[in-house]
């Protein structure tokens, strides 16, 4: 949303996708113990596998936004010259705060597996897998309230007491509340067991 179209230079900011952290780490363990007393035991203990996933990673950015503005410029937003990525009229953003000048919080989540495989006779192998995603039962926040200043018309609440002007910017209590806090990737804590029969 440029606020104006003849000076991209206002536009210069993080990039929409920027994220300046980021950390994913797998581990996988299949312990193989040979010095045990006996076959029950190597039988209880030996062919476990056990596999995590870790990832942390500092949030993107976010552009605070204007809700409304005045009527009768050609377009949106306070310069009336403001319009969305689909050609419609928006508040777009302050133009006195930079692009992309909030960050959303980090993430943080551990995802976990642990799986054993017996044998059945000579061509039967079954296999009982559990995996829990987000172990922790993190909150990683993925969304807020972007909507920084409210437009509102000279006389109107918020906007009293003031002569010779169209409105005023009166800001948001509830900008950067979160609004989400899970997606389809990071979501509360989640368990599933599963078995597998080959043969």
């Amino acid at each position: 949303y440029p606020i104006d179209p003849r000076n991209r230079k206002l536009e210069y900011g993080t990039s929409d996708l920027n994220q300046h952290l980021r950390f994913s780490g797998t581990a996988v363990w299949s312990p193989r113990l040979r010095n045990l007393p006996n076959v029950p035991t190597k039988w209880l203990l030996n062919g476990w596998n056990f596999s995590t996933i870790v990832t942390l990673a500092s949030g993107q950015p976010l552009t605070g936004s204007i809700s409304g503005f005045p009527s009768g410029g050609p377009d949106g937003g306070l310069t009336g010259g403001v319009v969305s990525n689909s050609g419609g009229s928006t508040g777009g953003r302050p133009p006195f705060i930079a692009r992309n000048a909030y960050t959303l919080p980090a993430i943080h989540n551990v995802d976990f597996r642990i799986g054993r495989e017996f044998a059945i006779l000579e061509r039967f192998r079954l296999q009982f897998i559990g995996e829990a995603f987000n172990l922790l039962n993190q909150t990683n926040i993925t969304a807020e309230n972007s909507t920084q200043y409210n437009y509102v018309a000279a006389g109107g609440k918020g906007c009293t007491g003031f002569s010779g002007v169209a409105g005023c910017l009166v800001p948001n209590p509830a900008f950067l509340a979160p609004t989400t806090a899970s997606n389809f990737i990071l979501t509360s804590r989640q368990v599933q067991v599963s078995a597998r029969l080959t043969f």
